[in-house]
């Protein structure tokens, strides 16, 4: 029995360090709804980074996140664990529409 108490005790610590830990997510494929899951980002600054992403193109580094308005240092370091700046491919990029590639090779995309 007590071995069976320590077991459950371990489970429950080990799922509340992952809740605490959260996953890493990629500031150039995130939808506003995946970066409200970060500390300090609520409904406003997650619009805010979409918005910026969208007008400027994706992140080239996590420190680029001083320039979307309402983001400063202090919340940039403690954002720099938890994401990324990968790569997106286009279609996965929240208000971007697939790219289209006519016949003769050129690019056709638009921004929605």
């Amino acid at each position: 029995m007590r071995r069976g108490v320590i077991m459950a005790a371990a489970a429950v610590l080990f799922a509340a360090v992952q809740a605490w830990a959260g996953e890493v997510v990629n500031l150039n494929a995130a939808s506003v709804e995946q970066l409200q899951t970060l500390p300090g980002i609520g409904p406003g600054r997650a619009e805010a980074i979409v918005r910026y992403r969208q007008q400027h193109g994706q992140f080239a580094t996590v420190d680029e996140l001083d320039r979307v308005p309402g983001i400063g240092p202090a919340l940039i370091q403690r954002l720099h664990d938890r994401v990324s700046v990968a790569a997106a491919p286009v279609a996965q990029i929240p208000g971007v529409a697939s790219p289209v590639v006519t016949s003769d090779g050129v690019w056709r995309g638009r921004v929605e």
